[in-house]
């Protein structure tokens, strides 16, 4: 089951590349779509939130001749971006459905769902609870 969030974060990631980079621009757009994709307390939410370029004196003083800030920011944010791909191209939760009605608890609503899907896809459910 591929997820439909994919093509958007690769597209995101191809955009740390472009020549009229503009950190917060991109901040913004990953933020709406890692908000929706994992949670606003996500911790791949908050690090692509934290990005920033430090020209504080302490940054410069600490990193040495050879820092780059704007660098730097994007190869956190490649970081963040591959892991929320990766993360995702691994076998998940069938549909955001049964993760609604995790969060809520609601054990009957839970196994009804289970029942009513696919074998293959109760089995990517449980080969990506065993990795974990």
């Amino acid at each position: 089951m591929k997820n439909p969030h994919l093509p958007l974060l690769k597209k995101q990631l191809k955009k740390l590349d472009a020549p009229d980079f503009d950190l917060e621009a991109w901040k913004v757009s990953c933020l709406l779509q890692f908000e929706q994709l994992f949670g606003k307390f996500d911790p791949k939410t908050q690090a692509i939130r934290e990005l920033k370029i430090d020209y504080t004196s302490t940054a410069l003083r600490d990193a040495g001749a050879n820092y780059q800030p704007l660098e730097t920011s994007k190869k956190k944010g490649r970081e963040i971006l591959e892991l929320a791909i990766d993360q995702l191209e691994m076998p998940m939760l069938p549909e955001s459905d049964l993760k609604k009605l995790l969060d809520a608890g609601d054990k009957d609503a839970i196994m009804a769902y289970l029942k009513k899907q696919k074998k293959e896809d109760l089995v990517d459910l449980l080969g990506a609870l065993l990795i974990r």
